[in-house]
C-alpha cells in the first residue's frame, strides 16, 4: 500500500476526518471525532484509528469507512501441468 498524507483537520476539541487518511492516532481529549461520508480510515490491524491511553472521546461519528489493511504477498501460481 501506497504511504498517504493526511487529510484530516482538527479543531479541538474537534477532529473532521473528510477525505482518505490513514493511521490516525488521537493524542488529546476530542468531544467529536466525525468520519465524513467523503472520508476514510486506513491502517494495519489496531493503528487504523488509534486513542492513546488515558485520552477520552466523547461522541465518534462514522458516517465513512474505517478498514484494517493487511499487505499480503501475491501467491505466484505455475501453469497447468507445471511440476
Amino acid at each position: 500500500m501506497a504511504s498517504t498524507t493526511a487529510h484530516a483537520y482538527a479543531t479541538s476539541p474537534e477532529l473532521i476526518i473528510s477525505a482518505p487518511t490513514s493511521n490516525v492516532q488521537i493524542a488529546d481529549a476530542k468531544e467529536l471525532v466525525h468520519i465524513t461520508q467523503a472520508g476514510s480510515v486506513t491502517g494495519a490491524p489496531g493503528s487504523a484509528l488509534a486513542v492513546n491511553s488515558g485520552v477520552s472521546v466523547t461522541t465518534l461519528t462514522n458516517d465513512g469507512y474505517i478498514t484494517d489493511v493487511i499487505n499480503t504477498p501475491p501467491v505466484l501460481k505455475q501453469p497447468c501441468g507445471a511440476d
